[in-house]
């Protein structure tokens, strides 16, 4: 294989940010290097700073995407439990509750999805891995996500208008691409 960073000079500020997430999110720190050493310097005797003030503004974004989903899988699954632990009682109150803590499990689920789609469509639009920056520091949730999707999954069984239920999570999407297309120029 040809070896291309002796070309990592000419790369404009996208195709480096671009190399720069691609390159973190396989935790490759010789890739991260070249880049970082072939960046363009300018007379503020600093890395261009578009591309600097790019790769941390997306770094802030990708991090708080991925803690804001951690904190919502967290009280769904609570929720979840919740609702598990009273299943089956035989008082009123405890079908009650069961009932109400599956709504609420169904409803972070919901916000959980439409975030993510969001903050996908964000990504997309840049021409970057959504998961690229956040990957390495979550990889350990990846079976509590799977447990998490075959519950909601199951659950989804019981709602009544499936199409209402996918028309809330795009609506969640929306905001959040929304929201991230606005906050990312500034």
């Amino acid at each position: 294989m040809k070896d291309i960073s002796k070309h990592y000079q000419h790369l404009t500020t996208d195709e480096r940010f671009r190399l720069f997430v691609a390159a973190l999110g396989r935790k490759d720190e010789q890739e991260l290097d070249r880049l970082e050493d072939s960046c363009p310097r300018l007379n503020y005797s600093m890395q261009d700073y578009g591309y600097t003030a790019k790769k941390m503004r997306f770094m802030v974004f990708a991090m708080a995407s991925a803690l804001e989903g951690l904190r919502t899988d967290l009280m769904a699954a609570l929720a979840f439990g919740l609702a598990m632990s009273y299943d089956g009682r035989e008082t009123e109150d405890g079908d009650r509750c069961a009932e109400q803590m599956l709504n609420s499990f169904r409803k972070f689920m919901r916000v959980r999805e439409g975030k993510r789609q969001g903050w996908r469509r964000f990504c997309d639009e840049l021409s970057v891995d959504p998961d690229a920056i956040a990957a390495p520091f979550t990889e350990h949730v990846a079976m509590m996500e799977r447990v998490l999707d075959n519950a909601y999954e199951t659950s989804t069984d019981f709602v009544d208008n499936l199409d209402a239920e996918e028309k809330r999570i795009r609506g969640i999407a929306d905001v959040e691409h929304r929201v991230l297309t606005e906050a990312w120029p500034s």
